[in-house]
């Protein structure tokens, strides 16, 4: 690359200081220009640590006018995402978007199509997906060997103290536009959705708010139904005290999880399950033959940068496209309207429902009586 991607972020909060990480990992394919946040402090302090030279903005419409900016990173709250997504597309210039890509299915279709119209890319963060072994079970589960997959589970364990919610725009659908599964959780949804790799057909939810006193659920259960006939189970909880991501998806002998593990069994003869250390060999072949596009230090979003910058430069999509971030919305806009109307959701949905648009899901969510 014979000149460095320009890099402007809009919104200098905690998540911005990854972002800057991030870029200074990659110094030579990009470079940060200009920084952008309401609090002239919070843009000086994300400036400081980007280096000497970023400019500082407290309007980001300012900012994206710059010919030296190519990417706009945004790392605002949830609700402020479309707005300076599309005034960044509309001065042409690809985007990085933080999850939740955006609280609707009309907003995340609206940033799509913004993005079409001015031939640039989005991208959506969910940088879990570069993890090794995540690409290992991406491997095992799209190879013949795999199998169609029978039944899955997930669950997305966080936990959160009350300091957390003091931060004003947290807590409540508005700003939040969700809780735990939203904007903790939705990192597994993800992964989840993008290994199953077939669209959903319907969703059967549940939704609580058990230990915080907040507008919005910290636990929702689900149980999927994909097209291909599929059945999964999924949880999401801000309440669990040791943290992590798990799930496992089992064929009809093959059995792949995350944390990283390969099982697989033959029938016995009493048609039981015995184990098959011939298919695990092969199984484990495969993971083999991953080898990882970057190493760099974790935790960063560098490797959905990398993704960006190999996208811009080939004109491709984005490995995590806003598509693909809009896939994860839909799953989740299934869950908060099945929990809230107590029945069984089918996909997709479509414009002509009220759970289509962030007006909609705001007056319609169910809502925890601990935050009123």
């Amino acid at each position: 690359m014979n000149k460095k991607i320009g890099i402007g972020i809009v919104g200098c909060g905690i998540i911005a200081k990854r972002h800057i990480q991030s870029c200074l990992l990659l110094s030579e394919m990009c470079e940060i220009k200009a920084v952008s946040d309401l609090s002239l402090e919070k843009a000086e302090e994300c400036a400081a640590l980007a280096g000497e030279g970023t400019a500082v903005y407290t309007d980001y419409r300012e900012m994206v006018k710059r010919d030296d900016i190519q990417v706009i990173s945004l790392c605002t709250p949830p609700f402020f995402h479309k707005e300076p997504a599309i005034a960044a597309f509309e001065h042409g210039k690809h985007v990085l978007c933080e999850k939740p890509l955006a609280p609707s299915l009309q907003d995340c279709d609206e940033m799509i199509a913004a993005a079409k119209a001015n031939n640039c890319k989005l991208a959506t963060v969910f940088q879990l997906r570069f993890i090794h072994d995540i690409q290992k079970i991406k491997r095992i589960l799209s190879s013949d060997l795999m199998g169609p997959i029978v039944y899955a589970q997930m669950s997305g364990n966080y936990w959160r103290g009350s300091k957390y919610y003091e931060v004003p725009w947290r807590g409540n659908f508005k700003s939040e536009c969700g809780g735990v599964t939203m904007n903790h959780s939705i990192h597994t949804l993800d992964l989840f959705l993008w290994l199953m790799d077939t669209p959903l057909a319907s969703v059967q939810a549940e939704m609580e708010t058990l230990n915080h006193d907040i507008e919005v659920e910290d636990l929702s259960m689900a149980m999927f139904r994909f097209e291909n006939g599929a059945v999964a189970q999924a949880s999401c909880s801000l309440n669990t005290v040791k943290e992590g991501h798990t799930m496992s998806f089992s064929s009809n002998n093959h059995y792949v999880s995350y944390p990283y593990s390969v099982h697989a069994v033959k029938q016995s003869e009493q048609g039981g399950a015995a184990l098959d250390a011939d298919e695990v060999a092969k199984m484990e072949a495969l993971a083999a033959a991953v080898v990882p596009e970057l190493d760099l230090p974790k935790p960063n979003h560098a490797d959905s940068y990398y993704d960006l910058f190999q996208a811009i430069l080939q004109n491709k999509e984005p490995l995590v496209s806003g598509a693909e971030g809009r896939k994860t919305i839909e799953a989740i806009t299934g869950i908060y309207k099945s929990a809230t109307l107590g029945e069984r959701v089918r996909f997709p949905i479509t414009p002509d429902d009220p759970w289509y648009t962030a007006e909609g899901i705001l007056a319609n969510v169910k809502k925890s009586v601990r935050g009123g």
